[in-house]
């Protein structure tokens, strides 16, 4: 064999096994296509992960908005009911005083009778004077009492309306948390494409 063969020979070999090593590197089922594969995968999941995230935070923040606006509701409706036992309680301690003061106004008139003494001058000055106290007791009781009522009511506003602005927080909390989520993972998956293809998200 001469010496050109031998040559011939050398490098068809040499260039099967180069061919050989290349394929195993770099073909469809070589380490390089493995490793595509896996960083494919993991973008992937990296992704699902932010934007499952973005919707669990977004699904806890409505239920707390939720929960806060039932609790608003929960506060007026309790104060309606506190109010509305309250004007009872305070019409029938009117009632009783009303009725409290007609009875001392009758004994007086029955003392005054009984001792002969007339309603006029002093007596009937004094009478008056008693009536007016008793007006304004009357007066004064029915006011506290309706500013009682009042302030059941107020409170309760007070409250609810707290209840309704941090319902309206959880609510926008759980948009800003779904809306963030998913920009995150189509952020992932578009960093990811421009690494792949070798480009950039603003240009070539």
């Amino acid at each position: 064999m001469s010496g050109l063969e031998l040559g011939a020979m050398a490098f068809g070999t040499a260039g099967t096994a180069a061919t050989a090593a290349t394929t195993g590197l770099f073909g469809s089922a070589g380490a390089f296509s493995a490793m595509t594969t896996l960083g494919t995968v993991g973008t992937a999941l990296s992704a699902g992960s932010l934007l499952a995230g973005g919707l669990a935070q977004g699904g806890a923040a409505d239920y707390n908005a939720e929960a806060a606006s039932q609790a608003a509701l929960a506060t007026e409706d309790a104060a309606a009911r506190n109010a509305f036992a309250l004007e009872r309680k305070n019409r029938i301690e009117a009632e009783q005083l009303s009725k409290a003061q007609q009875q001392a106004k009758a004994r007086r008139s029955v003392a005054q009778g009984t001792s002969g003494v007339t309603l006029a001058g002093s007596p009937i000055a004094v009478e008056s004077g008693a009536a007016w106290q008793d007006e304004f007791n009357l007066t004064q009781m029915q006011q506290t009492g309706a500013l009682e009522v009042e302030n059941v009511y107020y409170n309760a506003a007070q409250q609810a309306a707290k209840l309704r602005t941090q319902s309206a927080l959880d609510s926008y909390m759980g948009t800003t948390a779904r809306t963030s989520g998913a920009l995150s993972a189509g952020g992932t998956l578009l960093m990811a494409g421009a690494r792949k293809y070798g480009g950039s998200i603003y240009g070539a």
